[in-house]
């Protein structure tokens, strides 16, 4: 599948596709934990967290997910709303395949950070969840 520029008409985009290619950009950028995008290398392509992967993986500019982007980024583009109900249905069903249970006051964006940044926490982990999405 060709996935979208960030201006582009945004597809109907589905979870298993969104992690797949998630799992792809963490293997060629690298996985970070405790920022969005690590500052070394050149601008937006050093290496990211899961949720960073998941959200480019959708199509979404780097850095989407920032706390107060969502809006700045829907101005821009008005396809972008359609990205980021993917991106949230994607971290839904992502976090609860990974332990958040109903009962969990954090989003799903919010838990999966926090699962990203677990001390301990390997990329081989974090690679593995992406591709056991579609078991």
């Amino acid at each position: 599948m060709a996935w979208p520029s960030p201006q582009s008409a945004a597809p109907e985009l589905e979870p298993e596709d969104i992690c797949r290619e998630a799992h792809g950009i963490l293997r060629r950028l690298g996985w970070t934990q405790m920022h969005y995008v690590s500052s070394h290398g050149p601008p937006h392509q050093g290496k990211v967290c899961l949720v960073e992967a998941i959200s480019r993986a959708a199509g979404l500019p780097p850095e989407a997910m920032m706390p107060g982007a969502r809006a700045r980024v829907q101005h821009a583009d008005p396809a972008a709303a359609a990205r980021y109900r993917a991106v949230d249905r994607t971290l839904d069903v992502l976090a609860e395949k990974l332990g958040r249970d109903e009962q969990d006051n954090l989003s799903a964006q919010k838990w999966l950070m926090n699962w990203n940044d677990a001390g301990g926490r390997m990329c081989e982990e974090v690679l593995a969840a992406l591709l056991a999405y579609e078991e």
